[in-house]
């Protein structure tokens, strides 16, 4: 996603357009949703598909609903930290993935130990999530978007507010 939308992104930071950056952010959290609406639909399925490969699969079902959340953090993280590029702060990134990278370990050690493969599984999922976070916070700061102008008028264009 970063390397497709990118180009996109950086000309709209480029141009200084408020509009422009408000469709940008709008995109992005409807890419997000996405994200989350697929994670939670192999999550569901996961069983379906796993029993039908065989018994010795069927197990995997919560290994692969944690994974797919991770990976939609993942997903997630990769549309913020071009803000993060564009800025030219990468050296928070640095700081950021080892932090993580420590935090997984920990999380890592912790919860195979007691969950087994799942546990393994939940601390990816974990991982992602904190990097994910961190990076769209040093992203907001870094490079200022209408973050919750945009929210506000997608709320507003699907009515769930009235």
């Amino acid at each position: 996603a970063s390397k497709a939308f990118s180009p996109w992104i950086y000309s709209a930071l480029a141009d200084n357009d408020d509009l422009q950056k408000q469709r940008v952010i709008s995109f992005t959290y409807v890419y997000w949703l996405a994200l989350l609406m697929l994670a939670l639909a192999i999550a569901w399925l996961s069983p379906l598909v796993l029993s039908a490969l065989g018994e010795s699969f069927r197990s995997g079902r919560d290994i692969l609903a944690w994974v797919a959340l991770g990976s939609a953090f993942s997903g997630m993280y990769f549309l913020v930290v071009v803000y993060v590029f564009y800025s030219k702060k990468n050296e928070l990134l640095s700081v950021t993935s080892l932090t993580i990278g420590i935090a997984n370990l920990v999380m890592s050690y912790l919860l195979v130990s007691k969950y087994g493969a799942v546990g393994a599984a939940q601390a990816y999922a974990a991982s992602q999530f904190l990097m994910f976070s961190i990076v769209w916070m040093i992203a907001s700061r870094c490079c200022p978007m209408p973050w919750q102008k945009a929210l506000h008028h997608l709320i507003s264009i699907t009515g769930f507010r009235k």
